[in-house]
């Protein structure tokens, strides 16, 4: 018999999480959920994805903390405002990459 225990938050079904991590914006989800476990990384790492770079930083942390482990093809929605951020992000990730994108 195994002795591992689980945590009660470890045994949420999956489509609980999802529909706990669509409150939540990409970087936000990111800084609180990102490596707890295995189990939620691989939820996170199949949840479309919202991202909103209108606040001041939020495109900052996105590319020093998540953008290099993100798949671009999970992205459902951007809304980036500033043209140096928009050359960037579109520099990193051609239009016809983003095959999930709904809303720019």
């Amino acid at each position: 018999m195994s002795n591992i225990h689980h945590s009660v938050i470890e045994l949420l079904a999956v489509e609980l999480w999802r529909e706990v991590f669509d409150y939540f914006n990409m970087n936000d989800l990111w800084y609180s959920f990102r490596g707890l476990n295995k189990k939620i990384d691989g939820i996170i790492d199949q949840t479309q994805l919202h991202l909103n770079f209108e606040k001041e930083g939020n495109y900052d942390y996105f590319i020093k903390n998540i953008q290099s482990s993100i798949n671009g093809a999970n992205l459902q929605s951007l809304k980036l405002q500033k043209a140096n951020e928009i050359k960037h992000f579109f520099s990193i990730y051609s239009l016809s990459s983003l095959i999930q994108l709904r809303l720019l």
